[in-house]
């Protein structure tokens, strides 16, 4: 093993011990020894390379510091399954430190006895199929109840008559046009129809129709933005334009999913 090659367990032992000395908050060393007891879980041959060890190191104090604002009767490893699945997989998000938080927030909801009913082990297998944008996007919708705008644009052409006196009207449709991506400082913003079909193929978000979003008229919003112009210069022929109110939403799994990662100082 090279000098900074080291173990799962050994990282969260080294992480631990801080907090064993901790002298101001009163959970410290409930957050010490919780940390402890998931590294005997680890598997101790899973070895890190650098990137990995800084990584997962990171995510353990993110995770401690948010443990200490709790009181000591509070912390517990009461889903050690999730608790040790954070750990394997959270080494891989090198420089992302949206993915990052989400592992951290996780980690601490199973350590934490009222929080712990929301970390299903599921969650884990959903954060690694993340990108950083897509956590963005996601801590945007939570930030806006669970549910963002988004318009169905509509352009056609005619109707145009036929000898027989059929009318035919020529239309092109663009579902779920949005400025989420903008909105949220994703990093790559062109991306946006991935980012939305990856969140859809894994089941946080769907898209629906309807008009209940309450800040304003942000459908309108959309309408006038330049995506929407440069939309409408695509094929001129097609000279009328009209839009439908849609939105996407958190499903029940989404919202469970951003529940148990919720940082503890952004709880009600």
């Amino acid at each position: 093993m090279s000098g900074v090659e080291k173990s799962v367990s050994e990282i969260a032992k080294e992480v631990a011990l801080p907090f064993y000395t901790d002298a101001i908050s009163p959970a410290a060393k409930e957050v010490g020894n919780g940390l402890t007891s998931i590294a005997r879980m680890v598997n101790a041959g899973i070895y890190l390379t650098e990137d990995c060890v800084t990584t997962l190191t990171a995510v353990l104090r993110l995770a401690g510091e948010q443990l200490c604002l709790l009181p000591p009767e509070r912390i517990r490893l009461d889903r050690p399954r999730v608790s040790a699945s954070v750990m394997e997989e959270a080494r891989c998000a090198i420089n992302e430190p949206e993915i990052q938080e989400m592992f951290a927030n996780l980690l601490a909801s199973s350590m934490d006895t009222e929080r712990a009913k929301y970390a299903h082990p599921a969650y884990v297998g959903t954060i690694r199929q993340l990108d950083s944008d897509e956590a963005k996007i996601l801590k945007y919708m939570q930030s806006h109840d669970g549910k963002v705008p988004t318009i169905k644009l509509i352009k056609s052409h005619g109707p145009v008559f036929g000898e027989d006196g059929t009318g035919i009207e020529t239309t092109e449709i663009y579902e779920n046009v949005n400025l989420v991506c903008e909105d949220s400082g994703c990093l790559y913003p062109d991306n946006e129809y991935t980012y939305f079909e990856n969140l859809e193929r894994l089941g946080i978000i769907s898209s629906v129709s309807g008009t209940s979003f309450v800040q304003g008229d942000w459908h309108q919003r959309i309408y006038e933005s330049p995506k929407v112009k440069q939309l409408k210069g695509i094929n001129p022929l097609l000279d009328k334009c009209r839009y439908e109110k849609t939105m996407y939403t958190l499903t029940g799994f989404g919202r469970g999913l951003m529940r148990a990662c919720l940082n503890v100082s952004e709880e009600n």
